[in-house]
């Protein structure tokens, strides 16, 4: 059963973009996010004709954030966790994340520095998203000779890191007085992702 329909904070609202750009359906994203799927595709309508997820403000509130801000609130963030550790978040400073910068941002300083630590017993897991799937990405895990685990499609909940997501956005949710700015949000994601057990 879904969760009641709720007021979406706006870290919960980039998170929703970004797992739809990331070529994830809707329906993946609405059991992911425990959340309706009407609520899904009505932000995602709205982000695709008008390129913000914000309403407009009813008369006489006023707006936190510029509309231009409000469209990049929703950061794209990476993170490794091992049994022995976790790396460090990882910021891109555009939304948009395609295989050269997985590649070149992700997986050459963290991914093969951690299979170098670890040795050939070390297995990567990512998700499904298409810039992970790309030939350049398999090519580039075979010559480093990293052995990847599929990940089912459509259980993103065997993926560890995607229950450590859903922690990070309630603690950012929870926040007494939300992130307005993207430097806001990622101070704020830093500092909690600081205090989760290593």
């Amino acid at each position: 059963m879904m969760a009641q329909r709720r007021q979406l904070d706006m870290f919960t609202k980039g998170r929703i973009v970004g797992m739809l750009e990331s070529s994830r359906s809707q329906t993946e994203v609405s059991r992911i996010l425990n959340m309706d799927q009407f609520v899904i595709s009505r932000l995602w309508q709205r982000f695709q004709r008008t390129g913000d997820v914000t309403r407009q403000p009813v008369s006489g509130q006023p707006r936190v954030t510029t509309p231009r801000q409000n469209r990049y609130l929703g950061v794209m963030v990476w993170a490794g966790i091992m049994m022995e550790g976790r790396t460090d978040l990882h910021f891109f400073d555009t939304e948009s994340v395609t295989a050269e910068r997985y590649r070149d941002e992700v997986l050459e300083p963290y991914v093969r520095l951690f299979r170098g630590a670890v040795g050939p017993d070390f297995i990567f897991m990512d998700d499904n998203a298409q810039c992970h799937q790309a030939v350049l990405i398999d090519d580039f895990l075979e010559t480093e000779n990293i052995q990847r685990m599929s990940s089912p499609a459509n259980s993103p909940d065997l993926n560890p890191i995607e229950h450590v997501w859903n922690v990070l956005g309630r603690q950012i949710a929870a926040l007494s007085r939300p992130p307005s700015s993207v430097t806001e949000l990622k101070r704020a994601l830093q500092e909690a992702w600081n205090r989760l057990s290593p």
